[in-house]
């Protein structure tokens, strides 16, 4: 899989009773041989305030049909405080 291609990746629910189809995009690939890669949760649910390390998939960019999403998406950057 390629960085920064948007695929289908099947998330469990919590409980772990099932799982539901949802949009990531890619990060990275890095080990070779292994089909282990990282990606990003991509959301149509889009806040009104918008961090500066979000990146919104605009729809109505040149390229937005060749994500396959259907939606104005962003991906999320989430800092874990510890």
């Amino acid at each position: 899989m390629m960085p920064k291609k948007i695929v289908l990746t099947p998330f469990p629910f919590t409980d772990l009773s099932s799982t539901k189809r949802r949009p990531t995009v890619v990060l990275s690939n890095r080990k070779p041989n292994s089909s282990d890669v990282i990606v990003a949760f991509v959301s149509s649910v889009i806040t009104a305030n918008v961090e500066e390390t979000d990146f919104v998939l605009e729809f109505n960019h040149s390229d937005f049909g060749l994500t396959g999403l259907r939606k104005r998406s962003v991906l999320k950057w989430i800092n874990w405080q510890h």
